[in-house]
């Protein structure tokens, strides 16, 4: 793999083939933030419940729809930087998010605590590798 700037025939610095893969990049690194913060708005909410605050499973509810939307946004996001040069695996990792966020969503609604805390936790790791990669990984084309 190489970096974004390097990719032949992407005209050098400035260059359409290249500006539209820093975008594309920029646009999966906001909303990969975005999503991890609500999960973390998510595990939050759900130690204010454990811990005594009621109120917080209401939130927690409402939250979850936003997670699942920002979880829909960042999938699209990982699509452009994939036609863009980018690399293939955040593709299925994030789309596989978006179904699995909403089954944790439906679990969480029907009550099926032990099996929403497990797969929860396992979700909020999958958000931390997109969200790492978005700040740490580099544009890169494969």
């Amino acid at each position: 793999m190489t970096d974004v700037r390097e990719r032949p025939g992407a005209g050098g610095a400035g260059s359409a083939g290249t500006t539209g893969a820093r975008r594309a990049f920029a646009f999966f690194r906001g909303a990969a933030t975005l999503l991890a913060l609500a999960v973390l708005a998510q595990v939050g909410l759900a130690a204010g419940y454990l811990g005594g605050d009621y109120d917080s499973l209401e939130r927690h509810g409402a939250n979850a729809g936003i997670v699942v939307a920002l979880a829909l946004l960042t999938s699209v996001t990982t699509v452009l930087v994939r036609r863009t040069g980018g690399p293939l695996w955040p593709v299925p990792l994030s789309l596989v998010l978006v179904l699995a966020l909403f089954g944790e969503m439906m679990l969480g609604m029907a009550r099926v605590v032990a099996v929403h805390v497990a797969l929860g936790t396992v979700l909020v790791s999958a958000v931390a590798v997109l969200v790492t990669w978005a700040w740490l990984g580099r544009e890169t084309v494969s």
